[in-house]
């Protein structure tokens, strides 16, 4: 399967190199670059999926927002867990000393072009010890879709989209934060309580409307009497 990003949407903290934009724009991410407090937000409630940082002084100045605001613990588990915190050593020193998971690529200037030929004099073939951020960004998200069978259909779930034999059904945040709790399961029941800490609707309101979402795939979600929900996957172990 050819690589895709479709689904994810990646915030930029700071300007990014014409290069970063084209090559993730291409792959079919949606990339914003929202004002600091509607980032604060958009991490918060994982609206996003990666905040590529371009210096160091732009996620200072967004850790102390969500101190100031009260956010913070809420911004360091996003990061922690759902968010990915990209940009080279330095712009992402402080969660990577804060033993959070940062992701380190090698940054290009605006012009797109400088330091590169020093790699490729130095290391020819050109091999670089350290990706591109918007290459390691790619893979990292890449790497974090779900794939299943089900009804003979192949299914990939990859941020806030899921492609049904390469043709992609848009889903509201909340909707894409059950259906990857449900798709992490491999069809085992995932009780409604569980659900209950990932949306921020009523369980039965958001299963409800993932439902009417997936329209005529409506069925892959099953309801299992007194316990809660799970995906009718092939190979599925129900009990």
């Amino acid at each position: 399967m050819a690589m895709t990003l479709t689904g994810y949407t990646i915030a930029m903290s700071g300007p990014q190199s014409g290069r970063f934009h084209a090559h993730l724009l291409g792959l079919g991410a949606l990339l914003s670059e929202p004002s600091r407090p509607a980032l604060l937000r958009l991490v918060v409630q994982r609206h996003v999926h990666a905040v590529a940082f371009a210096s160091a002084p732009m996620l200072a100045a967004l850790l102390s927002l969500s101190n100031r605001t009260g956010l913070q613990a809420q911004v360091l588990t996003a990061f922690a867990s759902d968010v990915i915190a990209a940009g080279d050593a330095e712009a992402v020193a402080t969660l990577s000393q804060r033993g959070l998971p940062v992701l380190i690529g090698r940054p290009v200037p605006a012009n797109g072009q400088a330091g590169i030929a020093s790699d490729v004099a130095a290391q020819p073939p050109l091999r670089l010890a350290r990706p591109l951020l918007e290459h390691a960004l790619a893979a990292a998200l890449w790497a974090q879709r779900r794939e299943f069978t089900a009804g003979r259909l192949r299914f990939v779930l990859q941020g806030n989209a899921l492609l049904v034999d390469g043709r992609a059904i848009a889903l509201d945040p909340p909707l894409a934060t059950v259906l990857r709790a449900l798709a992490d399961s491999r069809g085992a029941p995932v009780p409604r309580s569980t659900l209950a800490r990932l949306s921020v609707r009523r369980v039965e309101q958001t299963v409800s409307q993932l439902r009417t979402a997936l329209g005529e795939r409506s069925w892959l979600i099953a309801t299992v009497s007194r316990r809660g929900y799970r995906l009718v996957v092939e190979g599925a172990a129900t009990s």
